[in-house]
């Protein structure tokens, strides 16, 4: 479903009354909050080269959770915390053992020794992820996605939320009790599918 069909059901709840760019906002809003959580996530590739230190997020990354090297999975490190391994971090070469984003551009993340082996050829057997098929010596990333398309079990969350907040705020329609009930509501469909 997209963003316009839940904006709609949104609009049919509250009787018309809402402002149209209000909810607009509250909507991408709560779904970037949604996304912060891996709810929408995707799993990537990504080659390496030897002696390759950062990487740059997928274009529709919202925002990385997980990276694995080969089927390790790393640590989410400051430059404080890999300082302690070595005052020359990021000159350091080996298998990776945790990456960080703190101090790298926007979209970009640095593992943690750079790697020494490039990697080999995808080779698919099928199985398992991580399994016998899987490429050794790549990077594998879990990260968020969004966009235009909500996934349908999270349709009823968003619109109730978006009820939620627009019944809270300051307006000639506030409606606490209303706003109680949809975030209570909201509150039960995020536990049913395990969202909190």
């Amino acid at each position: 479903m997209s963003k316009s069909d839940v904006l709609s059901l949104v609009n049919q709840f509250a009787f018309d009354r809402p402002d149209p760019s209000l909810i607009s906002r509250t909507y991408d809003d709560l779904l970037r909050v949604l996304t912060a959580r891996p709810v929408l996530a995707q799993f990537t590739l990504i080659t390496v080269e030897a002696g390759q230190s950062t990487f740059t997020l997928p274009e529709e990354a919202l925002s990385l959770h997980a990276v694995f090297y080969d089927t390790r999975h790393l640590d989410h490190s400051t430059p404080t915390d890999l300082e302690a391994w070595s005052t020359h971090w990021r000159d350091e070469t080996g298998t990776p053992i945790a990456y960080t984003t703190t101090h790298e551009t926007d979209r970009t993340f640095r593992l943690y020794p750079a790697p020494v082996v490039p990697y080999a050829l995808y080779n698919p057997l099928g199985g398992p992820p991580f399994g016998s098929g899987h490429p050794p010596n790549t990077l594998t990333i879990c990260y968020s996605t969004g966009g235009e398309s909500t996934p349908r079990h999270l349709e009823l969350i968003l619109m109730l939320d978006t009820l939620t907040t627009e019944y809270s705020r300051e307006s000639r329609h506030r409606d606490p009790a209303f706003a109680k009930a949809c975030s209570d509501l909201s509150a039960v469909c995020q536990q049913l599918i395990s969202l909190t």
